[in-house]
């Protein structure tokens, strides 16, 4: 891109506007969370362009869980719930040419691995004081709770946005950028150049965005938007993803569910929800991941059986004693000792909760 662009005045006269970067990298950082419109989510899906809404800055990443190793320098979301890493650094930063990659990788790879929907959930509502109006307003997010279910299973499945954003991409960077892009599925891996060309008489600032990695292969591989399980294709990818012993589990969860009346399976974009009377009761993930939210429990059981459902909730789903505190609970079945003890919790869970279910 030129180093100069020209702006025309009322009288129709040409003002010059230069290429000016940016004085320190905290600078560049608060002007992409006051306007995050400058990553060029339009650029990135002109069919669907990209709305965002900042999550946190310096968001703390951990190597274990609930801990913090790393502080990436923006975390936001988009309109269907993807996480997108942004690092931002100046041209000048020779970090920027090999570095930054490698960086970007710890943090989306134990993001993914350790990435805590309730963390997220609460730094969102600490960033913004009216947390469920800007879901509203500005992602078109009509239920809350079901968007929070999309950040869940994008962290589940790895569906991640990493974005290197600087003043000017460097060619390696490019290269680097626009290679991992076309090979990663689903995770994306984007660069956006937002160069600031200033008016030496007014001081007045223009900034204009552009997006690098978005090829034509990439997008190929990329493909449609993620559909929603069916059982085969479900247990089909279970199998692939674990060992025999999760998978006759949860096809014993998912038997049970169909011989039980008024409980059915609902296939969505990240697995399988089970549900009792039209309710939400968990979802199973094709990774062996069980997840469910207090939203969700909250809406059969009241008060006076909250502390039976406590006691009743199978490991992976164990639920906080407090009925009004916002949770997610969540687990691996991997992590299950004894699968066989855990399958007749779980059953016995299910009817449980449909009987309450009936009962509303």
């Amino acid at each position: 891109m030129s180093d100069t662009i020209y702006m025309s005045g009322r009288d129709g006269t040409l003002h010059p506007l230069s290429v000016a970067g940016y004085e320190n990298e905290d600078n560049f950082q608060d002007l992409l969370a006051d306007h995050p419109d400058l990553l060029a989510g339009s650029q990135m899906n002109p069919e669907e362009p990209r709305r965002w809404v900042l999550v946190d800055r310096e968001f703390g990443i951990g190597d274990t869980e609930g801990g913090t190793r790393w502080a990436l320098d923006l975390l936001f979301l988009d309109q269907d719930g993807i996480p997108t890493l942004v690092e931002v650094k100046r041209s000048t930063d020779s970090r920027i040419r090999r570095k930054v990659v490698g960086q970007m990788m710890d943090y989306a790879a134990n993001a993914i691995r350790y990435g805590d929907v309730d963390t997220i959930r609460r730094l969102f509502d600490r960033t913004h004081a009216n947390a469920p109006n800007v879901l509203d307003q500005t992602l078109k997010v009509a239920d809350a709770e079901a968007y929070w279910d999309n950040v869940r299973d994008n962290l589940n499945q790895g569906r991640v946005r990493m974005v290197f954003v600087a003043d000017r991409i460097p060619r390696e960077l490019r290269r680097i950028v626009e290679f991992l892009n076309e090979q990663m599925r689903p995770a994306e891996v984007l660069a956006v150049a937002v160069q600031r060309y200033t008016d030496a008489q007014s001081q007045s600032s223009v900034f204009v965005p552009r997006v690098i990695g978005q090829t034509e292969a990439a997008a190929h591989k990329k493909g449609t938007s993620p559909q929603d399980y069916t059982r085969d294709a479900f247990f089909a990818e279970l199998t692939s993803n674990t060992d025999p012993a999760t998978v006759g589990a949860m096809q014993a969860v998912c038997d049970h569910v169909d011989q039980k009346e008024g409980c059915d399976l609902q296939g969505t974009p990240g697995g399988l929800d089970i549900r009792v009377h039209g309710y939400k009761l968990f979802r199973i993930g094709p990774n062996g991941s069980v997840w469910t939210t207090t939203a969700r429990t909250r809406k059969f059981v009241d008060a006076d059986d909250w502390a039976a459902l406590v006691d009743r909730a199978p490991a992976q789903l164990d639920h906080p004693d407090a009925r009004n505190e916002q949770r997610h609970p969540q687990g691996s079945l991997a992590e299950v000792e004894d699968l066989s003890a855990w399958t007749e919790n779980a059953t016995a869970f299910i009817d449980w909760c449909a009987q309450k279910a009936a009962a509303q």
